[in-house]
């Protein structure tokens, strides 16, 4: 049974710009199909140097039916998948690669006879496969979450997990007693969850590895108080980059493992619900704080804050690590109603975005939004820090923008070697304009786009210790 893509009129939108240090994120509502859009989940490919190609599910409820709904935000296509459509409660879907393919498998909790059951479908070479039962008769808030090749849930406080494409397909019990809310890490064998009782809840992980025995080992990662909503974030590495809620004085903050295990002071408003998002940023050691390091880590960190009265917003704190850039939190959200559920993916269309999803509820609709700003893992695209020594010098381009010429022109000290190169936004190399030795002096070199879309590109001038990279804009 092929794909069944299912068209909805266009909504106008409203836009919503921050600005965040060098970067800004653009808000606008994302999914406004009929019916009230809850419940999301995401899966992302690898993604430092390539655009990812990212997915997201959800909840639609719409008069007395259940719909589990599967969108392409990298790359978009606007399209819409049915994945699955019940009168029988339906909640909770979860994504995820199978086992690193580019195929998927979706899971769901529904509940049918008076009992929960998890059913699972999956999409093999853009086909869609039928429903399956994974486990039935579950009579507990069973908080499934998948990754690409395992299930872990809860049943009666026990954490059970469950390979999926393995010989072995037996039942795991892997800790019992007072487990909840556990969290799958998308592309590795790593879990988050909580144990103890309410007031006293701590976070864990558990890990496999099958060549050590036993192949489970298990982290005690908080430090007292209580502790819930384990979140691994995109980077799928648990316990260095992990976010939960602490309670502290009677007020919920967030923890993270990656940054200070003190992300946010708050003291007369709560903080809920972590999303994480972080990747490496390169920049010359001598604009490095400890002058040792060329990748600072960018870090974006999503929540729910109560901190205006009788609404609930998502806020995104910016920084980087070991303090580069002061932090900033910002607003993302910024609108009437409720924002909830925040979490990070990627959205590409002809510009791969780092986005924040969530669920905005507004006079009792409940709607998909997106907040995004442009990703850009290459040197010096962020705050573009020159690497500079006497008599190197790289130019702007110009003009800028340009269509479908520019011209580039740079000076060296001495005879060296000196490279230009061109990337797009993902780091991908487009062209290369100098590629020789060169004596000291000042030239200048023509860029042709005439064969690339409209849109930004860097280019990149070596020479020697020499660094330094600029941006161009493309614009027919």
């Amino acid at each position: 049974m092929k794909w069944f893509f299912v068209s909805f009129l266009s909504i106008s939108v409203i836009i919503f710009a921050s600005f965040l240090n060098a970067q800004s994120f653009t808000t606008s509502p994302f999914i406004t199909i009929p019916g009230n859009n809850s419940q999301i989940d995401v899966v992302n490919g690898y993604f430092y140097y390539t655009a990812p190609s990212a997915f997201i599910c959800w909840v639609n409820q719409y008069d007395s039916a259940y719909n589990i709904y599967l969108r392409q935000t990298s790359p978009d296509t606007g399209k819409y998948v049915l994945i699955f459509s019940d009168t029988n409660q339906i909640e909770n879907p979860k994504i995820a690669f199978i086992d690193n393919s580019s195929n998927i498998r979706i899971v769901w909790q529904s509940y049918v006879n008076n009992h929960w059951q998890i059913l699972s479908r999956e999409i093999i070479n853009d086909t869609l496969s039928h429903v399956v039962s994974i486990t039935d008769s579950l009579n507990d808030n069973i908080m499934p979450s998948l990754g690409s090749q395992i299930l872990a849930w809860i049943q009666n406080g026990n954490l059970l997990v469950r390979f999926l494409d393995s010989v072995n397909t037996s039942v795991i019990t892997l800790d019992s007693v007072d487990c909840s809310n556990p969290h799958v890490a998308k592309s590795r064998l790593d879990i988050v969850y909580e144990k103890g009782q309410t007031g006293n809840r701590q976070i864990y992980s558990a890990s496999y590895n099958s060549y050590t025995n036993p192949a489970w080992t298990f982290t005690k990662i908080s430090g007292g108080g209580d502790n819930i909503n384990p979140n691994i974030g995109l980077f799928d590495y648990a316990t260095n980059y992990l976010t939960y809620q602490t309670l502290h004085n009677g007020v919920w903050e967030i923890v993270s493992t990656m940054i200070r295990n003190d992300t946010t002071k708050n003291i007369n408003y709560n903080c809920e619900n972590p999303s994480q998002f972080d990747y490496l940023t390169p920049i010359p050691v001598d604009q490095h704080p400890n002058k040792t390091s060329n990748y600072p880590t960018q870090f974006f960190l999503a929540y729910v804050s109560d901190s205006l009265k009788s609404n609930k917003e998502i806020m995104l704190k910016y920084l980087y690590w070991m303090g580069y850039n002061n932090d900033t939190t910002i607003n993302i959200s910024n609108s009437p109603g409720d924002d909830y559920e925040p979490i990070f993916s990627f959205y590409h269309t002809d510009t791969t975005y780092v986005a924040v999803f969530w669920t905005h509820e507004e006079n009792g609709k409940k709607d998909i939004w997106m907040a995004k700003t442009i990703y850009i893992p290459l040197i010096g695209a962020v705050n573009e820090p020159p690497q500079r020594l006497d008599n190197f010098s790289l130019e702007q381009n110009y003009p800028n923008p340009f269509n479908p010429v520019t011209t580039i022109s740079y000076t060296i000290a001495a005879k060296d070697f000196v490279t230009i190169k061109v990337f797009d936004l993902l780091g991908k190399e487009i062209a290369t304009l100098v590629n020789g030795e060169k004596p000291a002096g000042s030239y200048s070199v023509n860029f042709n786009g005439n064969k690339l879309s409209s849109g930004i590109y860097f280019y990149r001038m070596k020479a020697g210790s020499f660094v330094e990279t600029r941006k161009l804009i493309l614009m027919k």
